[in-house]
């Protein structure tokens, strides 16, 4: 009886502990799967940021989850810890030097190249060197000159260096003439590090420099570059030149005409105008995006020459949908002798597909015999006698996507530009936001779409005018009016300055009377368009044509 007892206890103990077993395990499994989840989740969530469709979804449910933590959850007391920095040096790449040295046959021994480059070769540098790759001597016969090659970095002055908070509070410093720079009063945590400078490429500073593969993995999850309190985080950045940007072939280029349809505008006081559509023969085709504008009655000969037989300018104006807002304004321009295209824009995530649609766009018209009449795809029109360099018009919020496009260009195919009621910096428009509650909604929408700041600072790098600057800017006219509810003055007067100091022939038009919806304005905007007519006028087609960037 007593090993019966026994024997079910010892029973009642292995399924006790068999139980236990498998709930262990299952936990495990458990723990595994949520860990799995987690991290399959947040590479989603991650990778989401890169999808043109996915990205602004993801920022707005991003932007809403921040707003109920930092309602419910606020930071409790005031960091009181010294704040740390970021120092380093902004290079960029100088052409390949490979200094020669004459090497001499010695009697009665063979000549191995790398060891007589060490006893007896003399490297001649003809320029100073900032940092070099270590030379690596290549063999060659006796008596010929022995290679070195090196690749040398050169210090870059006067490079915006600048890291933004999620808000788009920005801190930034330039380098000094040998290339350095410090970032200070930066709190401890972890930031992308954007460097730009007139001529090259933009660069984001995301990830420590090692090699060491946990760092990158921690960097991949966490981009940044981590900063101390009280402490220091150097880094050094190498410039490059900006990629060509993508050729438009003729083919993607070639345009098919509508039927026109009447635009009247008596209160700027303009003939009377039509507009015709137009959309491009292929897979990028814009419907209802292209138009252009024509005095009526439409004569071939008179409207596509000036009073002096000259060709006519052209103007590609670059606006924010509706076409019906912008209507008398592109009117009144046609009518004082220009050929207008316009092509209207909406905000949303497809920037660089708008921005090729302009390239499009200014490529069609220097090759005009490549327009196409209406419903005739096999037959091609005469050429229009109308310069076939054009100035480009960016108004509102699709004047980032104009200045883009101006920007991938080769130098000297543009005019010139003209901005009205540009945002030229997206840091100062996204601050802005914040701080006023009669922002336009879909406005505001785009720009919590394009994400924090702090993580997407390349974003809003690439479409800041302010940070992203060519090496030669075309001629430029801003009109701005000083209380603009929109787009605020200051960054725009801030640009207005870096022009002048780089010594971009730039006009100025900025409005201090009026409603800020100047051009509603008959007088007003018979003034603003005056002022667009002398700037064309003082900006003739150029000669030459500069390499390309």
């Amino acid at each position: 009886m007593a090993q019966g007892r026994i024997t079910r206890g010892r029973r009642t103990v292995e399924a006790l502990l068999t139980s236990l077993r498998t709930s262990v395990t299952a936990i495990r499994m458990l723990v595994t799967a949520l860990s799995v989840a987690t991290v399959a989740t947040w590479a989603a969530w991650l990778a989401s940021g890169r999808l043109d469709d996915a990205w602004p979804v993801r920022n707005r449910v991003e932007h809403e989850v921040r707003a109920l933590v930092a309602q419910y959850f606020a930071p409790v007391g005031i960091e009181t810890r010294p704040p740390g920095s970021i120092s380093g040096r902004v290079l960029v790449r100088l052409p390949d030097v490979t200094p020669a040295a004459i090497i001499e046959p010695t009697s009665g021994s063979a000549i191995a190249g790398p060891a007589v480059a060490q006893s007896t070769g003399t490297a001649m540098a003809t320029l100073t060197v900032q940092a070099t790759r270590t030379p690596v001597p290549r063999s060659t016969p006796s008596g010929t000159p022995l290679v070195f090659p090196t690749t040398r970095l050169g210090p870059v002055s006067g490079a915006t260096v600048l890291i933004a908070d999620a808000e788009a509070n920005v801190v930034e410093t330039t380098t000094d003439a040998s290339g350095t720079f410090m970032l200070t009063g930066v709190d401890g945590g972890r930031y992308q590090v954007a460097v730009s400078a007139p001529g090259y490429a933009s660069v984001v500073v995301d990830h420590p420099a090692g090699v060491d593969p946990i760092d990158q993995l921690v960097a991949w999850f966490m981009p940044g570059i981590a900063v101390p309190w009280n402490g220091d985080a150097p880094i050094m950045v190498v410039l490059e030149r900006p990629p060509d940007a993508q050729v438009i072939s003729p083919r993607e280029a070639t345009l098919i005409i509508g039927n026109p349809v009447a635009v009247q505008c008596e209160k700027l006081g303009t003939a009377s105008m039509e507009r015709m559509p137009m959309d491009f023969l292929g897979t990028d085709n814009a419907p209802g995006m292209i138009w252009k504008y024509r005095v009526v009655p439409a004569d071939v000969q008179s409207a596509s020459l000036g009073a002096t037989g000259s060709p006519r300018p052209v103007v590609i104006a670059v606006i924010p949908s509706p076409l019906a807002r912008s209507d008398c304004a592109l009117a009144g321009l046609a009518s004082s002798g220009n050929d207008v295209f316009a092509i209207t824009l909406s905000l949303g995530t497809r920037a660089e597909r708008d921005i090729r649609l302009i390239r499009m766009l200014i490529a069609a018209i220097r090759q005009a015999s490549r327009t196409l009449a209406t419903a005739t795809p096999s037959s091609t029109q005469a050429p229009i006698a109308s310069s076939p360099d054009p100035f480009v018009l960016g108004a509102g919020s699709a004047a980032p996507h104009a200045l883009r496009a101006v920007r991938d260009e080769p130098v000297g195919l543009i005019r010139g530009v003209i901005l009205v009621s540009a945002p030229v910096d997206l840091f100062a428009m996204r601050r802005h936001a914040a701080s006023t509650t009669e922002f336009p909604r879909y406005l505001k929408a785009f720009l919590v779409g394009l994400g924090p700041a702090d993580r997407e600072i390349a974003r809003y790098m690439r479409y800041s005018a302010q940070y992203n600057m060519a090496d030669v800017i075309p001629p430029t006219m801003i009109v701005h009016h000083r209380s603009d509810p929109d787009v605020p003055f200051e960054p725009v007067a801030r640009y207005a300055n870096t022009l002048t100091r780089a010594g971009v022939p730039l006009d100025t038009v900025f409005i201090d009377e009026s409603a800020p919806d100047f051009m509603d304005d008959p007088e007003t905007g018979r003034v603003v368009l005056e002022q667009m007519a002398s700037f064309i006028a003082k900006h003739p087609p150029a000669v030459a044509i500069g390499p390309s960037r």
